[in-house]
């Protein structure tokens, strides 16, 4: 086992003449020479061990054969070798995962065509529903995604949780990998049963490049994913302004909102993100719309402090004194709130300092 791991082929064929027990297994591991030399990459002591017949097919404890070894650590020549004296491709580990799935995952080019060129299947997947091309999608493997991709993987294949490998390139912002995908058919449009899509995905981390490759390949920006939240509302919370712009230039619809009644601009003016708020404010976003508390933009950004953001909303003509629920108005807010500098800029503004405030319970003028 030793002289296996170590890649001492001369000591290996010594051993085996002395009569070796080739099958031994490690306590351990239940690994055997073969698996040992493979995960080496250690070729001339495989073909030694193959020629006095080492099986091949033989497992560890983890369930992973010698080919699966060969593969993860990216050692193409033992693979070709273990391959060519009738190493099954379709065997999976204890975490269901096959020699492809183990070198998709590495991105292990050379062994994933080599393991192609001997028919191993491209649509076998693990315990979570996930192929070899969602594995190599979700690492940003493109040259693996494309090898993948030449041996007709299926691109519209969904795990049980509605994923597909766009959406999961897309999550992960690989351009490239993404450009493969969408060159072989895949669908932008396809949704998870939370009603995710790619685009959401990639406006949800700020992939602004892949929120653009998608938008030209007409990905739906209305759309919407959990909380019944679209591409533009996502985006507008995380603060990416870039890809605010990139979702209004096709035509993002402002006015949509989420299950709690909330609009981009009301998400973008909680963050305090006061560049996404002038891109949204350009495209003529309602200012008075009010969230599910009642509130509007304005009074959410006095309540947070955000003065940047108020100044940017009363320069687009928010109205200083529209009231919320409790009746009181943002210059109330802001004054609650302690926020001295957005008082400022609201009493610059002409706000109304003799409505009462029903808060204090007419105690006076504020």
């Amino acid at each position: 086992m030793a002289a296996s791991d170590g890649g001492h082929v001369e000591v290996v064929k010594a051993l085996l003449e002395k009569g070796a027990n080739i099958h031994a297994e490690d306590r351990k591991d239940g690994r055997t020479a073969l698996m040992a030399a493979s995960d080496g990459g250690h070729v001339e002591v495989v073909k030694a061990l193959l020629e006095k017949g080492a099986k091949a097919k033989a497992k560890d404890h983890d369930g992973r054969t010698a080919l699966m070894a060969a593969s993860a650590g990216g050692h193409v020549e033992a693979v070709k070798v273990l391959l060519e004296k009738g190493a099954k491709t379709e065997f999976k580990d204890l975490d269901g995962r096959t020699a492809l799935m183990v070198a998709s995952d590495g991105g292990r080019v050379e062994v994933v065509k080599a393991l192609l060129e001997k028919g191993a299947n491209t649509e076998a997947k693990d315990p979570y529903g996930r192929t070899a091309l969602m594995v190599a999608s979700d690492g940003g493997h493109v040259e693996v995604v494309k090898a993948l991709l030449e041996k007709g993987a299926n691109t519209a294949v969904e795990t049980p949780y509605g994923r597909t490998a766009l959406m999961v390139a897309s999550h992960g912002g690989h351009v490239e990998v993404v450009k493969a995908l969408l060159e072989n058919g895949a669908n932008t449009d396809a949704k998870g049963p939370d009603g995710r899509t790619a685009l959401i995905d990639a406006s949800t981390g700020g992939n602004v490049e892949v929120v653009k490759m998608l938008l030209e390949k007409g990905a739906n920006t209305e759309a919407k994913g959990p909380k019944g939240r679209a591409a533009l509302m996502v985006a507008s919370d995380g603060g990416h302004v870039e890809v605010v712009k990139a979702l209004l230039e096709k035509g993002a619809n402002t006015e949509a909102k989420d299950q709690k009644g909330r609009t981009a601009l009301l998400a973008a003016s909680t963050g305090g993100h006061v560049e996404l708020v002038k891109a949204l404010l350009e495209k003529g976003p309602n200012t008075e719309a009010k969230g599910p508390d009642g509130r509007t933009a304005l009074m959410v950004a006095c309540d947070c402090g955000h003065v940047e953001v108020v100044k940017a909303l009363l320069e687009n003509g928010a109205n200083t004194e529209a009231k919320g629920p409790d009746g009181r108005t943002a210059l109330m807010v802001a004054c609650d709130c302690g926020h001295v500098e957005v008082v400022k800029v609201l009493l610059e503004k002409g706000a109304n300092t003799e409505v009462e405030n029903p808060v204090r319970h007419n105690r006076g003028r504020i």
